[in-house]
C-alpha cells in the first residue's frame, strides 16, 4: 500500500536509518 510506504519512508528519515537497518528492525518485531 503506497500510504504504508510513505509512512515507512518518513519513519526512516525521522530515526535516520537506512533501508537495510529499518527492515532488520522490522524482522525483529
Amino acid at each position: 500500500d503506497e500510504i504504508d510506504v510513505e509512512i515507512i519512508k518518513n519513519n526512516m528519515r525521522t530515526v535516520n536509518m537506512n533501508r537495510d537497518e529499518y527492515f532488520e528492525l522490522l524482522r525483529k518485531i
